[in-house]
């Protein structure tokens, strides 16, 4: 059995009280920010993806989801309005305002 298979199997026959404990959020709105600490993000770049998140919505809803006029209006390129959607998951919102336009 090599190292890691060996390290693996003995996780898992480990005591329940052998494993560590991790702090739960006390709310969920701290959800994100309890996610955010566990991959080692500061407490600033959790409040600038905050804020960049808040803004690209904003930018989404003015230009009625269009990502070119969204980029313009951020001064960015087009792509990058693209990569930004998916990494703050807004993907179902941008197109939920697309499909209010063509309502």
């Amino acid at each position: 059995m090599s190292q890691s298979a060996a390290e693996t199997s003995s996780l898992f026959a480990s005591e329940p009280s052998q494993v560590p404990q991790v702090d739960q959020p006390e709310r969920t709105d701290d959800l994100e920010t309890f996610a955010a600490k566990l991959v080692g993000l500061s407490g600033v770049e959790i409040a600038q993806a905050r804020v960049k998140r808040a803004m690209l919505r904003e930018a989404l809803v003015r230009t009625n989801g269009n990502f070119t006029k969204t980029a313009y209006l951020l001064g960015v390129r087009r792509q990058a309005v693209q990569q930004m959607v998916v990494r703050f998951d807004l993907r179902h919102f941008a197109n939920a305002i697309r499909r209010t336009r063509d309502d």
